[in-house]
């Protein structure tokens, strides 16, 4: 009776770290989303272009108020290397980001705190960004980028 209690013990604790090591190893479409935001960021702070270029899909759309303007992949390049150019740091902190994904698409829409300095001069504004995202493998592209608000001030005016 003793043995198969302790049977019973080791397969129930076995079983509960089979479940535990599953859910870890499952990443959900969101969180491979916050993912790519995550890596979009990062690359925007340290200036690469090559990492912000793997993140951005061929076909990119961009729009926001001035002086965001309108374009595409290319010209998200190109102004993204002008500003660069024009600025020594750039910061990037997300407040607050909400996923939706389906199979294939996703959007998400982030508030963030955006921080650049030129010489000794600096500028914050508040930024709330959505995006639309393609399934890229297992990874995710930004489609369309809308800047919906691009407020100066760290509590947006």
């Amino acid at each position: 009776m003793q043995k198969l209690l302790v049977r019973g013990v080791l397969a129930t604790v076995l079983i509960i770290v089979l479940g535990l090591a599953i859910e870890r190893w499952h990443v959900t479409d969101e969180e491979r989303v916050e993912a790519a935001w995550t890596e979009l960021v990062t690359a925007l702070q340290e200036e690469d272009a090559g990492r912000m270029r793997a993140r951005l899909h061929p076909e990119l759309r961009y729009s926001g108020a001035r002086p965001v303007g309108k374009g595409d992949v290319a010209d998200a390049m190109v102004a993204l290397a002008d500003f660069w150019e024009q600025v020594d740091r750039v910061v990037v902190a997300t407040r607050q980001i909400e996923i939706q994904a389906q199979p294939h698409v996703a959007t998400s829409l982030a508030t963030t705190v955006l921080r650049f300095s030129w010489g000794d001069q600096m500028a914050i504004y508040r930024v709330r960004v959505q995006v639309a995202w393609a399934a890229d493998g297992d990874s995710w592209v930004a489609r369309d980028i809308d800047v919906l608000e691009m407020t100066p001030g760290l509590f947006g005016g």
